[in-house]
């Protein structure tokens, strides 16, 4: 791929893998094939209270770190140590990074730490027991996967509808999660009036009427013979 390249890009990225190469290839190596991605709201609700974390498998931490400490180090990332276990962190930044216990924690700072600080015990509460994440699993099914997630769909309407309560119509502060909604020739052949604007969908529709006629969104994506297939759907709202 690199050798596609223009002569003087090509010789660039060449000079950085002969420097990054070595460190890069027994990091990566040594991470996965698990990879999880979460996210949370933060209260009080402002339009930084979506934050996330990833964490990943990582069989061999003393090959990781290196690669963590080599990269970090360009951004600023510098190692603490955070109930015996280090994380890379700099005070202008708002993610961390960290290791410990066959993971690597990536994310919302405040996020890392409380994921490196329950790893390794067996006493708290689990996801498992989350009857949102219960009733996707359910959905996904035993059927072999590459990758799958859900949506809170009430919970992040009503953190939808509240921001633009307290903030306004100003869509540089706004998620629009619920988008843009398409006022198309088929919808108006059938009579229906589509709303222009997310925001009018937000104010017509609480979480709680959400909450009452849908459940999370749920997709999932696995392999066969001719590529990807992906598959999401809308639950039915919990009983």
């Amino acid at each position: 791929m690199v050798a596609n390249l223009p002569e003087e890009q090509a010789q660039e990225i060449d000079g950085f893998l002969v420097n990054f190469g070595p460190v890069m290839s027994k990091g990566f190596e040594a991470m996965g094939p698990g990879i999880w991605t979460y996210e949370t709201i933060r209260q009080p609700v402002t339009p930084e209270s979506r934050v996330s974390g990833t964490i990943v498998t990582c069989t061999n931490p003393k090959a990781v770190v290196p690669m963590i400490t080599q990269f970090g180090g360009t951004m600023g990332l510098e190692p603490r140590d955070f109930d015996g276990n280090t994380i890379f962190s700099a005070d202008f930044l708002p993610m961390s990074i960290g290791v410990a216990n066959g993971f690597m924690a990536t994310g919302d700072s405040k996020l890392v730490e409380q994921a490196m600080r329950s790893m390794g015990q067996k006493d708290l509460p689990s996801v498992a027991d989350n009857q949102a994440y219960k009733a996707a699993a359910l959905a996904v099914g035993g059927e072999a996967v590459i990758s799958w997630g859900y949506i809170d769909l009430p919970a992040r309407w009503g953190f939808e509808r509240e921001l633009l309560e307290q903030f306004g119509e100003d869509d540089s502060k706004l998620d629009n999660a619920v988008g843009k909604a398409d006022d198309s020739s088929v919808a108006k052949r059938l009579g229906f009036k589509v709303p222009g604007n997310s925001n009018d969908v937000l104010k017509t529709m609480d979480a709680a009427m959400v909450a009452k006629y849908f459940g999370s969104f749920v997709w999932s994506m696995k392999s066969d013979s001719k590529g990807f297939v992906t598959r999401a759907a809308v639950m039915q709202p919990a009983k």
